[in-house]
This record gives C-alpha cells, sequence and structure tokens, in this order.
C-alpha cells in the first residue's frame, strides 16, 4: 500500500511539496503531524529506495506513515536527487541538506529539531545509514545547499536491509547461492550511483560507504535484513552490526535476519514488526540510549 493510494484524509494537518534547496525540482519534502497535540513533535525522516534510479517520497508504504503519525510522531518523507539526474555524492548532498531544513524551520511545523531519525529500505536504507555515520564529514555535504547554521545530526536509524559495502555484495550472494550477482557490473545500481564501475573505483567505494566513518559518535541502529533478499544480500547488515559492535554498546543496536523474509516491503510492515521499530524509537527518544 503506497502512500498515494492509501487514504490519508484523515490527516489533517501536512505540507505537501515544500522546497527544502534550490539546486534541482527534486529537493521536496512533505511532512505529516499528528492530528493531535501542538508539539513539538519527534520526527521520522523517511527515505525512499528505488535502486537510487527511480522512487518518489509518495512511494512509500502508508503503513509506516500512518502508524507514526498515530503514536505522536511527525513524519516527513523527502525525495533526492537520482542517478539520472546526478551521481553521488549529489544523494547524500540533498539527504543533509534536507535535515538541515527540517531544523531550521522547526518552530514553523512544530518539530523537535532535537529528536530527528531517519527511516529507509534499500537505497533509503543506505542513505540514512551515511546520513547518521557521516554527519561530520565535510567532504560528503555542501553547506551552500542552505541552512548552513544548523547540523545534520540525527538521533537514530532504521535501516531495513540497506547496502554497506559495494564490493562484497556479489560474493555474498553466491555464499547464499541467490541470484543475480550484478552488483560488480558496470550497469548495476552501485557502478551507477558512483559513475564508475565499482571494482575500479576501490578508494571511491570506501569513501561512499556508510562503514567506513562509524565512530563513538554513532547513533543507535535498527537494523532489520531478509535472509532471502537477492537484491542486497543479508550480510550487508552483518557487516554493519559487526562494526557498529566495535564503537557501540549492544543496547545501542538492534539487530535482526528475517528468517523468512525476501526484499519485499511486506515482510516488514506487519503490525508486530512496527511495534518492534517504534518501542526501539521511544527507548532512543527518552534519551536512555541517545548519543547525540
Amino acid at each position: 500500500m503506497n502512500l498515494k493510494n492509501s487514504n490519508i484524509k484523515f490527516i489533517k494537518r501536512k505540507y505537501l511539496n515544500i522546497r527544502y534547496a534550490n539546486q534541482s525540482n527534486s529537493q521536496k519534502l512533505d511532512i505529516y503531524l499528528p492530528n493531535k497535540g501542538s508539539g513539538p513533535f519527534p520526527v521520522i525522516v523517511l527515505i525512499h529506495g528505488g535502486k537510487f534510479s527511480e522512487g518518489d517520497k509518495r512511494n512509500i508504504n502508508g503503513s509506516v506513515i500512518l502508524e507514526g503519525i498515530l503514536r505522536g510522531y511527525a513524519v516527513i518523507s523527502i525525495n533526492y536527487r537520482l542517478t539520472k539526474e546526478d551521481i553521488f555524492p549529489s544523494q547524500i548532498y540533498d539527504v543533509k541538506a534536507a535535515i538541515r531544513y527540517i531544523k531550521s524551520n522547526s518552530k514553523k511545523y512544530s518539530l523537535d529539531k532535537n529528536k530527528v531519525i531517519a527511516w529507509g529500505k534499500g537505497a533509503g536504507g543506505y542513505l540514512c545509514s551515511l546520513l547518521a555515520t557521516s554527519s561530520k564529514i565535510k567532504e560528503l555535504d555542501n553547506l551552500k545547499m542552505g541552512n548552513s547554521i544548523e547540523n545534520c545530526d540525527i538521533q537514530g536509524v532504521i535501516n531495513w536491509s540497506g547496502s554497506m559495502d559495494f564490493l562484497t555484495m556479489d560474493s555474498q550472494l553466491k555464499e547464499s547461492n541467490l541470484h543475480p550477482q550484478i552488483h560488480s557490473n558496470e550497469s548495476s545500481p552501485e557502478s551507477i550511483l558512483i559513475g564508475e564501475k565499482i571494482t575500479k573505483a576501490m578508494d571511491l567505494v570506501k569513501i561512499c560507504s556508510p562503514i567506513t566513518y562509524i565512530s563513538d559518535n554513532t547513533p543507535p541502529f535498527f537494523i532489520q535484513h531478509g535472509k532471502y533478499d537477492n537484491k542486497i544480500p543479508y550480510q550487508q547488515s552483518i557487516q554493519l552490526r559487526n562494526e557498529l559492535l566495535k564503537y557501540k554498546k549492544g543496547n545501542s543496536i538492534y539487530f535482526e535476519i528475517l528468517e523468512n523474509a525476501t526484499d519485499e516491503i511486506d515482510d516488514f510492515v506487519t503490525k508486530e514488526n512496527l511495534n518492534k521499530v517504534f518501542v526501539f524509537l521511544d527507548n532512543i527518544l527518552k534519551n536512555s540510549i541517545c548519543q547525540n
């Protein structure tokens, strides 16, 4: 159930197609506020997937947005430049610019700029993770895009099935006997993202990896991955978890391989699973494990 096909008429307070930067028509976001309360509301920023080449801020499963606002969160869904328009690092530039815009306009929209979570799946999970780990990395930011007085720190990440290390994906799929094993091809989403075949640009691949920037300041992570995901292998999430554990306490990481799941969103948006996510978020935003 994508948002554009779901019934959101009962969401009384929403602000659509807000421009957060001026370099591209893609740089827009939608804000959905709870029907009740004056705020400031904790914020969930949704980053859509789509292999970096497709997708849209309305191409988000409606269950996530509706569950968020019913639980008292402001939910903000963002667009960013896709690879048919520009290559890396434009995508992470856009995500960080959106975060700074949200913080700069927090009073206008009744948002709590000190309680911001990023949530995404696939390419969205990758961008959420890179946002979280590289918030202080100047080379992966463009302050000229606006609201430079604000930082792009966030308080936590919900990473569903995000890629972490482009160079290990095919070998991991082979290990699991899953096909197709095409990530090392020059036409793969990852090669198109960086503008070069990944096996010929290993230094750039390292720059792109969220794992590269994990530190003591990295915020809490909620990580889930389908064991039978044949697009992004579940071992990518194991790599992320293992690297986080070098710096983070165990209670700041939730990690789960969904044993019977693939890459299908329906495996992730069950009522039971969404409840797991929001228990984690509630703990973060009550500052029990928040690092920022």
